[in-house]
């Protein structure tokens, strides 16, 4: 089966195997899942005009912890990046074998834009916490927008909590510690977050975005949280760099992060990038060296079991 980029998109899901998210373009080379994914165990979670109302469901971001696998998505009011999008979600409590009717964890009532959703699990609070960019009414990404997040006409980075997937707290700006102020864009995930595990910082939630200055000039950064989401701190750019875009971040065994950017933009030949180790992700973390490496160009998902 090769994946295409089409008008809908539907998302398929197994435990533990790669996840073919969204539809991609591959240049001169085609990715056939069948290699990824045994569809005979695979299940539609979101799909446009069927299950949902929306003309085009993207961008969806996955988490499985404490028992539950949490799919979140954009519902897309109109087929555009900012179609007035809400955040979707579906629940599975049985490892993927069946999954609830999608819901709305969060709506704009002013037509703005919800966009990029982002999981992460607090293992020792036990609970789920959801990123997600807010593009007010009227803006979008390539438009004109104000840096920082002091001007109405700015993107922001918005946070809610749920102890159990289904029902979610009130959205919170966490933007002013999460965005860098000369930076116009940013994006979360899509990939889950990480809490540490090991490691001096052992506990810590760390979250990953790419963001711009002017569209297309991409940095990837960090933020992260010692006190479970209450607060959050910034970290450190990287450099800039032509190619870089939506970012993946995974702990090391010696609880360093390896954070993985995809390809964007420029050439026929796709291009990930890779940081450096992010043994300390605060105001002077690493990752400012970047390699590029020839991989695929392609969204997806790695779901461990637990």
């Amino acid at each position: 089966m090769k994946v295409r980029q089409t008008a809908y998109m539907t998302v398929l899901f197994c435990i533990g195997a790669l996840l073919p998210f969204a539809s991609a373009r591959t240049g001169k080379a085609e990715i056939d899942m069948a290699t990824y994914v045994p569809y005979e165990h695979a299940q539609t979670i979101f799909e446009a005009k069927a299950n949902t109302d929306y003309p085009s469901v993207r961008i969806p971001s996955m988490i499985h912890a404490n028992g539950i696998t949490i799919a979140a998505a954009e519902g897309r009011k109109r087929a555009t990046d900012q179609g007035s999008n809400d955040i979707i979600i579906s629940l599975s409590k049985d490892d993927g074998r069946s999954w609830s009717k999608p819901f709305i964890a969060a709506s704009d009532p002013k037509k703005g834009t919800f966009n990029n959703p982002y999981l992460i699990f607090d293992s020792t609070k036990k609970r789920f916490i959801l990123f997600f960019q807010y593009y007010p009414a009227g803006i979008s990404e390539r438009g004109s927008m104000m840096p920082g997040w002091k001007d109405p006409k700015t993107v922001r980075n918005m946070v809610c909590f749920s102890d159990n997937g289904k029902r979610w707290s009130k959205p919170k700006d966490v933007t002013s510690t999460t965005k860098h102020e000369d930076a116009t864009l940013t994006c979360s995930g899509p990939n889950p977050g990480v809490q540490l595990t090991r490691g001096e910082h052992k506990g810590r939630l760390v979250v990953v975005f790419n963001e711009a200055v002017e569209f297309g000039d991409w940095v990837l950064t960090a933020a992260y949280s010692d006190d479970h989401g209450k607060t959050w701190k910034l970290g450190k750019k990287s450099e800039s760099g032509k190619g870089i875009n939506e970012v993946s971040v995974a702990e090391t065994d010696d609880g360093g992060l390896y954070v993985v950017s995809r390809t964007w933009g420029g050439g026929r030949t796709p291009r990930i990038v890779l940081s450096r180790w992010w043994r300390n992700v605060g105001p002077h973390c690493g990752g400012s060296e970047l390699a590029q490496s020839e991989l695929p160009k392609w969204h997806g998902a790695l779901l461990p079991r637990r």
